[in-house]
């Protein structure tokens, strides 16, 4: 966010989206995603931090549905947040989340549940 702000860096600070901070579990299959702002964990694809084009805004995320594009070593893959209720266990998270993923088989959706940290 926007801490020790100077004078000069005020009005941009103000006018900045703040990044959001996601945590994903998967329900179909299973996988787990961390996405802050514009960087992406995802563990379906390895190691690597991916970047997410545009990156998530938390002033938007829970207002509307947003298409974003997770750039990887398979190509560009579409990424779906939606603000709808999610049921993951035993609770229900406020971001529901569709990927589509090339896997040895062909494209296949991934489906998972957010919360915002």
């Amino acid at each position: 966010m926007c801490a020790a702000i100077r004078l000069a860096g005020l009005v941009a600070c103000l006018a900045a989206p703040a990044s959001a901070e996601l945590l994903c579990v998967g329900t179909d299959p299973h996988f787990l995603m961390t996405i802050e702002g514009g960087n992406v964990a995802f563990d379906h694809l390895g190691e690597g931090r991916f970047t997410l084009i545009p990156p998530v805004d938390e002033s938007e995320v829970l207002r509307s549905t947003r298409t974003h594009i997770l750039e990887t070593d398979q190509g560009n893959l579409p990424l779906l947040i939606k603000p709808e209720a999610c049921p993951v266990l035993t609770t229900e998270t406020p971001l529901s989340l569709e990927i589509l993923v090339i896997t040895s088989e062909g494209p296949r959706s991934f489906y998972g549940c957010c919360l915002i940290r």
